[in-house]
């Protein structure tokens, strides 16, 4: 047993050995050839190019950033689905009635440092309070428009079988808002050998050979099914707007859920504002699909002389997200939700 158990002891440190050498070898050859793909940590950005070419972009998920950087929006941790949210269990808690918040940097928060003041942790901390139980989900990405938000409720909130919806609705959703993040991400998708969205520990990301592996050897290309940027919808527009409140309503019937629209105005001289009009198209369309509707530039108009509700143009600030958390979840109490006795 003692021979036995030396000269499996002794084989197994030649295997070691051999594949530290080996390892090593090959290490410093992929170094020599210089056919390992680069990773660039000065981009490591949130964002990555989505595989349903109508979302275009989505956050990474998991990604965790303490320092600023080029398309971070954000310091702190996506959760595995990809938003700036907490983790939340995959069913819900008995009793508990689920609201999923789609968006765009508006629900994302940008600007604000703690996910606690955005307006969906405001709406949830309101109506537990008051005796209901609810779970608010935060699934809001900067630079979407109406499009890009259904169709993700399509693919990561229907699993989770939502109560109610709120969509939130800014002025600019009627356009194509992928600024410079799209273009960034299709030239990025276009070189092979430069790779930046993944976050890797640095020992890893100096190994060439690690990178060889992971992304020339393993790596799958999104499959897009034809030319993507083709499939592309460039004619994005107000009736893409109309088209996809009619396939929320398709949605919100066959999985019976509510749907509330919350306008969010610009912040412009709320008031003497110029855009009433374009409110007012919202509201004619949220009413004829028979959501719930509320417009938020007279709450925004009251509570704008104690402190100031917007940081920028089209952004509130911690207070404006308080003032608008407290005005729809009191909608969604009026309307919606079934009372609950407070907990004795």
């Amino acid at each position: 047993m003692k021979v036995s158990f030396k000269l499996f002891a002794a084989n197994s440190l030649l295997v070691i050995v051999s594949v530290f050498i080996a390892l090593t070898i090959a290490e410093i050859t992929v170094r020599c050839l210089g056919i390992a793909p680069q990773l660039e940590y000065i981009q490591k950005g949130r964002f990555r190019l989505s595989s349903n070419p109508l979302i275009r972009f989505e956050l990474v998920p998991n990604f965790y950033a303490d320092d600023n950087g080029r398309f971070l929006d954000f310091l702190g941790t996506t959760n595995s689905l990809g938003f700036r949210d907490r983790e939340h269990p995959r069913h819900a808690p008995q009793g508990t009635q689920r609201i999923i918040a789609l968006g765009d940097s508006i629900t994302q928060g940008k600007e604000l440092k703690k996910m606690e003041n955005i307006y969906t942790a405001v709406i949830e901390n309101v109506l537990n309070n008051r005796g209901y139980q609810v779970e608010v989900f935060n699934f809001g990405v900067s630079g979407y428009n109406t499009q890009q938000e259904v169709e993700t409720l399509i693919e990561k909130g229907l699993p989770l079988k939502p109560h109610i919806v709120v969509l939130q609705y800014c002025l600019n959703d009627k356009e194509r808002n992928t600024t410079s993040i799209l273009t960034h991400l299709l030239q990025q998708a276009k070189d092979e050998n430069k790779w930046d969205y993944r976050f890797l520990p640095p020992f890893l990301g100096k190994s060439a050979l690690y990178r060889l592996i992971r992304y020339k050897l393993l790596h799958r290309p999104y499959e897009f099914g034809g030319d993507w940027e083709k499939s592309y919808d460039w004619e994005y527009n107000e009736a893409s707007v109309a088209r996809y409140l009619g396939i929320l309503r398709e949605l919100a019937a066959e999985h019976h859920f509510q749907v509330v629209v919350a306008v969010f105005p610009l912040f412009e001289n709320l008031h003497q504002y110029e855009y009433r009009d374009e409110h007012l198209e919202i509201q004619r369309l949220a009413q004829r699909n028979g959501f719930f509707f509320i417009d938020l530039l007279p709450v925004f108009q009251k509570y704008d002389s104690n402190w100031p509700v917007a940081q920028d143009y089209f952004h509130p600030s911690e207070w404006g997200h308080e003032c608008a958390g407290k005005a729809i979840a009191g909608l969604i109490e009026k309307n919606i939700l079934r009372p609950r006795q407070f907990a004795q």
